[in-house]
């Protein structure tokens, strides 16, 4: 289970449909915003891939890499997202992640400013799809 300072941080659905999360309020730099929590679970490594049936690259914390298997943190089945969980990726980030789950902005966020982290530096093993950002090479 997460954990998401709430008076900082609320949830929006996108134009697209999905969630993201966004400032609350003025959110000081060095602020702790959440700390990802769940069940560690196993996932085996092929050709830099995860492979898992049912969950998904983005509802892993991934937390270390022992040979071809990738530690990481999955939310319990009945737990509901929300806060740090929407953190959506940027190649300008601000917000960062102290040893894998302790969540904190990296520089001031304004009220109403989208919170996103630059997964680059947070995944050990990359989900493979192309960035939105400019430089086409991006890779998350």
């Amino acid at each position: 289970m997460s954990y998401t300072d709430k008076l900082l941080i609320k949830d929006v659905k996108m134009l697209n449909g999905e969630m993201s999360a966004f400032a609350n309020s003025f959110i000081p730099a060095g602020t702790l915003l959440g700390i990802h929590g769940g069940d560690v679970v196993e996932f085996s490594i092929v050709n830099n891939s995860i492979v898992h049936k049912t969950i998904e690259h983005k509802e892993i914390v991934q937390i270390c890499v022992n040979g071809n298997t990738l530690l990481g943190l999955v939310s319990p089945k009945n737990e509901v997202w929300s806060g740090i969980d929407f953190i959506n990726h940027s190649c300008n980030p601000n917000v960062a992640a102290r040893d894998r789950i302790i969540i904190y902005a990296l520089r001031d966020i304004e009220k109403d400013q989208e919170l996103t982290m630059d997964y680059r530096d947070w995944d050990f093993i990359p989900e493979g799809i192309t960035c939105w950002c400019e430089n086409k090479k991006c890779l998350i």
